[in-house]
């Protein structure tokens, strides 16, 4: 799925969720304007810094605009958390074929993950932010500049201190699904791009 494709099902999405349920499937200018006009507040109140509404039906009819730091004709958004989602579906497609379970310790998978609570923490928390990991490692910029390989950043976040006790607080923790994606990898013993593709993208159809 191309990025303008992803435009126009978060688009659709929008102006679906702001139409009253009775609405008729019929091109109207009128509730278009008013996802606009809901957009325009959104951006005004500082909710939303940018943003793209892009509806289309065949060649002939076209709304689009673009809101706050979304400029030009073809502007362009960082969609890095959008992994994130993505991850946690194909973890879960392993959870459904009975291969991982959300209550599995994550030092079933990862030995050394032990001491201050760690052998506690499960998946389930690994993918709902309440294990305790730090969103970022500490060293993170540093590894970053030297293109540290993501082996690198599991065994950091393995090591990490913990931010509170496990299933008592939410963080957002991008630790936790890094080790998500990890534990994929041991029970398939493939590359976590593979299992994306063969768990998510082809099945949807996308690329």
């Amino acid at each position: 799925m191309n990025r303008r494709d992803i435009l126009k099902a978060t688009g659709a999405g929008m102006i679906a969720s702001s139409l009253p349920a009775q609405a008729a499937p019929a091109w109207d200018k009128v509730k278009l304007d008013m996802a606009a006009k809901l957009m325009e507040g959104w951006i005004a109140d500082g909710r939303v810094q940018g943003a793209s509404i892009l509806v289309s039906r065949g060649a002939s009819q076209q709304f689009a605009r673009n809101f706050g730091t979304a400029k030009g004709s073809e502007p362009v958004f960082l969609l890095a958390s959008i992994t994130k989602p993505m991850t946690a579906a194909v973890v879960m497609t392993l959870v459904d074929s009975g291969q991982l379970s959300l209550d599995d310790k994550v030092s079933k998978f990862f030995p050394a993950f032990t001491g201050e609570g760690r052998d506690t923490i499960t998946v389930r928390h690994l993918l709902t932010h309440t294990g305790g990991l730090p969103d970022m490692l500490g060293d993170d910029e540093m590894m970053r500049e030297r293109h540290a390989p993501l082996s690198d950043y599991r065994e950091g976040a393995i090591k990490a201190p913990l931010k509170f006790a496990p299933g008592t607080k939410y963080s957002y923790a991008s630790m936790g699904i890094l080790l998500s994606s990890e534990i994929a990898q041991k029970i398939t013993g493939k590359p976590f791009a593979d299992i994306m593709d063969e768990r998510l993208f082809r099945p949807l159809g996308m690329s």
